[in-house]
């Protein structure tokens, strides 16, 4: 049969959503954990006492320490909070894989809040020490 010269064009095909390759999805969920792990060192340091007299159980302001913590503080939070959102965004989009990636996110809710009191006192003590500086006669 002959095609009509006057009937309307056809409308396009609508392109296929793009998923991701299985492989590819593996490889990205391979590099989230090894993220995770390489970076679990940071959270134990972020985890040592904010003030090391205190640790000790002297009275004393120190300097030093806060500083630390409040380093690897920043870095713990960096990592595992974006590790957080990557987990809550995929878990969102893919549903199939919702119950390993709400695990994952909680994990890292976990070593958040696990971290977040330690370096809160740290920055106590770093406020702490930095009027204490000021409060000296000579300086």
């Amino acid at each position: 049969m002959p095609r009509n010269p006057y009937a309307a064009p056809a409308a396009p095909a609508a392109p296929a959503a793009a998923a991701a390759p299985p492989a590819a999805s593996r490889l990205a969920w391979l590099g989230g954990v090894l993220l995770a792990l390489a970076a679990l060192p940071m959270p134990l340091l972020a985890l040592l006492p904010a003030n090391r007299y205190e640790g000790l159980g002297m009275e004393g302001i120190d300097c030093d320490s806060p500083g630390r913590v409040l380093f690897f503080g920043a870095l713990t939070a960096l990592v595992y909070g974006m590790l957080l959102a990557a987990c809550l965004l995929a878990a969102w989009r893919q549903p199939g894989r919702r119950k390993r990636l709400l695990a994952a996110a909680v994990l890292c809710a976990l070593v958040l809040g696990g971290v977040t009191p330690n370096v809160l006192q740290a920055l106590r003590h770093s406020i702490a020490c930095e009027t204490a500086e000021l409060e000296e006669p000579g300086g």
